[in-house]
């Protein structure tokens, strides 16, 4: 095994941006994704960057540049610019209703973005399911995978989102303070190309993405999320999701053709043009995907003498409708990078043997995070419970405070 080895449990965004952080540092690492190779995943969603992009830049490698980025877009002809915003719309009238300033924001397409991210990596493994962890014997944390295999490290990062195995893990003693919170927020999105006049109508609202929210609690998404230039505007796609209040004893739709015709009926009577008709335009057969939404207020854990940890959506997954999960993400590995390159130790004082090398470092990442996540994760529960309730609406997180991070809101 070699000296201070870690092992990356995840494979997305968060995990590859680990081991680039950990490539400039020096400090040698594996990555173990689940999935069979990078492409594999469904769905292809989007995300945007924007207070982030001043951290970004130190967890990247030199060759990964900003015009890189800017190619993974979901529109590559879009230049981010100072005066970008997002528009807000009434769903019953059509009404602009606001703008959200979001200056210089990128809108990435994940498996673009976890390519490009790809690059300049070294050990990277894939169809490695994580089954159990064990951090018995000193300075040493052991990972068994579901194909019997195992590997020792020195320190395990769990980057594997919110359904996080390793949170699981550190959490054991009780398994409750680990569990997702189901939210009363049921989500329904579809990716999918749209005919030329629903096209016309989308990029009429905003050429990267606009929102709406209807009287009646329903909060809409309408954004570009494939439009390469050079290809003829019938095979761009485009990202549609609403979303609504449902009670938690009702189940949400798990798939199926009636998904589709669900939400094309809650667009037909509730909203008015163009939202209407661009819902009314996706393709008989596209795919719906309809989830209950959680998330969890991030907790304090033991970090096993510095053995185990968590970095994105495994330490606070969070709702989505102010746009906070990458961001949050990428300030962690930001923070981390900063923590490790002041406070690891690989060659321990003989005095402090008793200290993993990575002790110091994690417990200073930790502190910060445990407070940044727990109010992130709050705020953003405040915010889809807001935003989904026209009384509270200008109240709510997104519009009285945009996209700014939970750190300027609670400085």
């Amino acid at each position: 095994m070699d000296k201070n080895r870690v092992l990356i449990i995840g494979g997305g965004p968060s995990g590859l941006l680990t081991a680039h952080i950990l490539n400039k540092l020096s400090i040698p690492y594996t990555l173990f994704e689940q999935d069979s190779d990078i492409s594999s995943r469904a769905p292809d969603w989007d995300f945007g960057i924007h207070w982030t992009q001043s951290s970004l830049p130190a967890c990247l490698p030199r060759h990964i540049t900003y015009e890189k980025l800017k190619a993974a877009q979901v529109d590559p002809g879009l230049d981010p610019a100072k005066d970008d915003f997002l528009p807000v719309f009434n769903l019953s009238t059509g009404e602009e209703m606001h703008r959200i300033n979001m200056p210089f924001v990128m809108r990435l397409r994940r498996s673009q973005f976890m390519k490009l991210l790809r690059e300049g990596l070294g050990d990277v493994r894939y169809g490695k399911r994580l089954s159990a962890i064990n951090t018995d014997y000193d300075h040493v944390v052991t990972a068994t995978f579901t194909d019997g295999t195992i590997e020792h490290g020195t320190l395990l990062i769990g980057t594997d989102g919110a359904q996080s195995v390793v949170r699981n893990f550190l959490f054991s003693s009780d398994p409750a303070k680990a569990a997702l919170k189901p939210s009363r927020i049921v989500s329904r999105t579809v990716i999918t190309t749209l005919p030329p006049h629903a096209v016309d109508n989308i990029r009429a609202l905003d050429k990267r993405m606009s929102i709406g929210h209807h009287p009646g609690g329903i909060f809409a998404w309408f954004g570009s999320h494939e439009c390469p230039p050079n290809v003829p505007s019938s095979k761009w796609k485009y990202t549609l999701m609403m979303s609504r209040k449902e009670p938690l004893h009702i189940p949400a739709d798990q798939g199926g053709p009636g998904v589709l015709e669900r939400a094309k009926g809650i667009a037909r009577i509730r909203f008015c043009e163009p939202f209407r008709s661009i819902w009314e335009a996706v393709p008989e057969g596209a795919q719906v995907w309809c989830n209950r939404l959680s998330s969890w207020p991030t907790e304090e854990w033991d970090n096993r003498n510095g053995r185990v940890t968590l970095v994105g959506d495994a330490a606070h997954p969070m709702l989505p409708h102010r746009g906070q999960g990458l961001n949050s993400a990428i300030q962690d590995v930001a923070r981390l990078s900063e923590c490790l390159r002041f406070h690891y130790h690989p060659n321990p004082n003989p005095d402090r043997k008793v200290l993993g090398p990575f002790k110091k470092a994690l417990d200073v990442y930790e502190k910060e995070l445990w407070k940044r996540g727990r109010d992130a994760v709050i705020m953003s529960d405040e915010n889809a419970e807001a935003v989904h309730d026209w009384e509270r609406l200008r109240m709510s997180p997104l519009w009285r405070f945009g996209i700014r991070p939970v750190d300027d809101l609670c400085a």
